[in-house]
């Protein structure tokens, strides 16, 4: 009796259809195009005000203001590089880093409620 979970996983770049050339160089360009927003609001954390006027009482305290703004940039970084699997078969089948069910087919709905 040999176990399922140790079966080979598919290619990387195996998909269900081909996906255009400009889809994956823009789903690979996306998170280096947000980058300079995510490094621009980082001084914002530790209330460099960068050329604005701020008025005295309406910054928040720095224990709130720096993991609000690292959390925000954190997480847009990492929902740009998510869409990288957009155009890869990670919808398609499990990604071998998830254990049991490696390279089983997902279904539809399962990759599209959390995209």
């Amino acid at each position: 009796m040999t176990l399922k979970i140790l079966h080979r996983p598919p290619s990387a770049d195996d998909t269900e259809r081909p996906v255009p050339r400009w889809a994956m160089r823009l789903a690979y360009a996306l998170p280096l195009l947000l980058l300079p927003a995510c490094l621009w609001r980082l001084p914002f954390a530790v209330h460099c005000t960068m050329g604005q006027e701020a008025q005295d009482g309406s910054l928040p305290a720095y224990w709130l203001s720096i993991p609000y703004v690292l959390g925000l940039s954190v997480l847009t970084e990492v929902v740009a590089i998510l869409t990288i699997g957009l155009v890869r078969g990670w919808g398609e089948a499990a990604p071998a880093w998830i254990p049991l069910i490696v390279g089983r087919r997902v279904r539809p709905m399962t990759a599209v409620v959390p995209g």
